[in-house]
């Protein structure tokens, strides 16, 4: 079972619009930054802005060790944003998030987890201790 303690919706608006982002950010990754841009874009639980929005945005469902190195990169290259968790969202109101981003979560947890994990860590914890993941994943299986 995988740990979501440390897991987390963070939404990172920026100044710049999304052509902007490109030149300041994109256009100045080495090969090793760019790539693992790339590979996080594809392969990450996220959504982003389309290409008229602005500001533009990122929203990841992530582990702090990923946020770090967001924030580093960011950092890094002196791009000035917003981050925000909107974790809550999950259970709050699920419209806050974009379809895509939680269809990406609801596969992701399909795939790390199962009701027996839950009822397991329920168990362990109490009901009133489990992520917010967790006790999304448990309606969703219980209206399903």
């Amino acid at each position: 079972m995988i740990n979501l303690k440390d897991y987390k919706i963070i939404k990172y608006t920026y100044v710049l619009g999304n052509k902007e982002l490109t030149v300041q950010l994109w256009d100045k990754m080495n090969f090793q930054e760019t790539r693992w841009a790339v590979k996080l874009t594809l392969e990450g639980v996220n959504d982003s802005s389309s290409n008229d929005d602005y500001p533009a945005w990122d929203v990841f469902f992530l582990e702090s060790k990923l946020e770090e190195k967001i924030n580093e990169i960011l950092f890094k290259y002196e791009i000035e944003y917003v981050a925000e968790d909107l974790s809550h969202l999950l259970l709050e109101d699920p419209s806050g998030l974009t379809e895509e981003l939680i269809n990406k979560i609801d596969f992701f947890l399909e795939k790390n987890l199962t009701i027996d994990d839950v009822l397991d860590n329920i168990i362990d914890v109490g009901i009133e201790n489990i992520t917010i993941f967790e006790k999304y994943f448990l309606k969703k299986q219980e209206n399903e």
